[in-house]
């Protein structure tokens, strides 16, 4: 739980000194619109300084000027505001946590971790009684360690929100309150959130649709990779799908239970071979065949995995969460059917997984176009990472495991064991985290058993994973 070390670390007061400094920025600024006003464009409109063809451009740019500066100083206005409201809800925040470790504690038989995690003071077997009382402060302590994150990020947005990606000032910079999200739309959203995760601004529709997508695919022309956004004809294929329908409905329950980021996924295999193929023969050829709006973006992609996390919160309490999907267009995802055969049975993990044995995952693994990476530690379920030619993205790997950049660093790891939104299964998981470059945090399933695990990346259910790392066995 590194956010609670964060929190109990981390002086809020911080942000109410930054708010000085763009108040600053207002004083300074106060009155400098109409100084340009008076003394650049009054003068040279009334005076004649500017005459024949040029004198219109140099009268537009003075008079852009004059807008920037304006623009400049409500900005700076709207941010002034929300970095004092973030530093007052952080640090009500911070003042709950540091309580309410304080009365766990007055518990002489519990503490509080450095890393958020209760503990018993007493050595041997945990009653009953005791196992009770340390899950309801564990949950007391990471329900108070969510609100933080949650409102990090609806600082992190609304301050993004009000300066704007332009190269221009915003013009209508709205927001004075980290709750108000709401005001952010779906377009917005995406934008903004291409800049938090560190991707390009400049990203463009694609209205490619899924027959020219198999076109592509049957003919081995067009592009390798598309990327898809809000906006675009095949993300609303999916968006308006009865699957996704289903899978909001998951995602919608396990967020409510405060899960903030996590899985969700369709399957068309849950009935076997069998309802598989009867979903292929009645429903999805149909929809590809009559170009059924309501089937064919199910029928494309067939089975899948969501990535969610929840990136704000309205101020009536409803969450704004982000789904990324990424699919594999391949002979196995093509017959999606057909996908679900005996190369998946390795990929499964020890049904209780790798909790409190995190030890056996040490060692050094093996990948595609020689990366490789090295865990060590796993006291407590982490420990510390080596990787070597290692994919800045994961999406960008294709179903080959060829990738683009590259690069080798040190970092963390953290072994997880999640559930599936909506369902009774389980998946574990190791998430990387870099502070030697800027990438952001990577997840690795984990498979295999504990005598033989196995780190992959499997974006599309239908497929073989994209990567995969064996564990380099002693001679």
């Amino acid at each position: 739980m590194t956010s609670f070390r964060k929190i109990m670390k981390t002086d809020p007061s911080v942000l109410t000194d930054l708010a000085k400094k763009w108040d600053s920025v207002v004083e300074d600024t106060r009155g400098l619109p109409g100084q340009i006003l008076r003394e650049l464009m009054k003068p040279l409109r009334d005076e004649g300084y500017w005459e024949g063809a040029a004198a219109p451009y140099a009268w537009q740019m003075i008079d852009d000027m004059q807008h920037q500066v304006h623009r400049a100083r409500e900005v700076a206005k709207k941010v002034k505001k929300l970095l004092e409201d973030g530093a007052s809800e952080l640090e009500e925040i911070r003042t709950d946590l540091k309580s309410a470790v304080k009365d766990i504690e007055a518990d002489p038989m519990l503490r509080v971790s450095d890393d958020g995690v209760v503990q018993c003071t007493v050595s041997g077997t945990v009653s009953p009684g005791n196992k009770s009382t340390m899950e309801s402060a564990q949950k007391k302590i990471d329900s108070i360690v969510r609100r933080a994150v949650l409102k990090d990020k609806q600082l992190s947005y609304t301050l993004m929100a009000d300066i704007g990606l332009d190269q221009w000032f915003n013009a209508r910079p709205q927001h004075t309150q980290i709750n108000s999200t709401g005001k952010i739309s779906n377009a917005e959203y995406t934008a903004l959130d291409r800049v938090l995760v560190g991707n390009k601004t400049g990203y463009t529709n694609d209205n490619t649709g899924p027959y020219e997508i198999g076109g592509h695919w049957l003919s081995g022309t067009g592009p390798k990779k598309h990327e898809f956004s809000d906006n675009d004809s095949l993300t609303k294929l999916i968006t308006n799908s009865k699957s996704m329908e289903g899978v909001r409905k998951d995602v919608a329950e396990q967020v409510a239970d405060g899960k903030l980021k996590g899985k969700a996924r369709y399957s068309i295999a849950e009935g076997g071979l069998m309802g598989a193929g009867k979903q292929l023969l009645m429903k999805d050829i149909p929809a590809i065949a009559t170009n059924d709006k309501d089937g064919l973006g199910q029928a494309f992609v067939g089975s899948y995995t969501v990535n969610y996390r929840v990136v704000g919160e309205d101020a009536d309490g409803e969450k704004v969460v982000r789904y990324t999907l990424q699919n594999n267009t391949s002979t196995s995802s093509f017959m999606h059917f057909l996908g679900y055969g005996k190369w998946l049975e390795k990929f499964n993990h020890d049904k209780d997984g790798f909790p409190g044995r995190t030890s056996q995952l040490t060692g050094t693994y093996e990948g595609p176009s020689g990366s490789r990476i090295t865990l060590s530690g796993g006291e407590n379920d982490k420990g510390k990472a080596r990787v070597e030619d290692w994919p800045m993205d994961f999406s960008d790997v294709d179903s080959e495991g060829n990738h683009g950049d590259k690069f080798s660093a040190s970092g963390s790891w953290r072994y997880s064991l999640e559930q599936y939104a909506g369902e009774k299964d389980f998946y574990s998981q190791i998430q990387l985290h870099f502070s030697e470059v800027d990438a952001p945090p990577q997840d690795l399933e984990v498979g295999g058993s504990r005598d033989n695990p196995v780190l992959f990346f499997q974006p599309d259910p239908d497929s073989c994973p994209n990567l995969v790392f064996h564990q380099r066995r002693a001679s």
